[in-house]
């Protein structure tokens, strides 16, 4: 995705979500859209709210876990795929980034699949 694409994509989700404040696929997106930017902290914050107002919505726990994963935070990350798996125990990109978390020294920094499905 170019840098444009990216820019426009987020003001466009940022009406989408002007109108509706809890789509789930809007916060996931402009999520995913602020990860491509480098934008952790309102990655993270927009994950947060989606999983808040949808505790089953997979693919934004899937995004968080990915969020964490780049901010270094692996624990943290490791639990998210994890929760991922509870609510999709045949979730195959929550199992490889989870074995790969599970497989990295305390210094490492991971690589993960970063597909959201979004």
């Amino acid at each position: 995705m170019h840098q444009g694409d990216v820019e426009g994509a987020i003001r466009e989700y940022k009406k989408a979500l002007a109108d509706e404040p809890l789509h789930k696929e809007a916060l996931l997106n402009l999520a995913a859209a602020y990860l491509t930017q480098q934008k952790i902290m309102e990655a993270e914050e927009l994950c947060r709210k989606a999983i808040t107002a949808h505790p089953d919505f997979v693919d934004a726990h899937f995004c968080l876990g990915i969020v964490l994963t780049q901010a270094k935070r692996i624990d943290e990350a490791q639990k998210e795929f994890e929760q991922v798996l509870k609510l999709d125990p045949k979730n195959e990109r929550a199992k490889k980034n989870l074995e790969a978390l599970q497989k990295l020294p305390a210094t490492t920094q991971p690589t993960t699949t970063q597909s959201s499905g979004a």
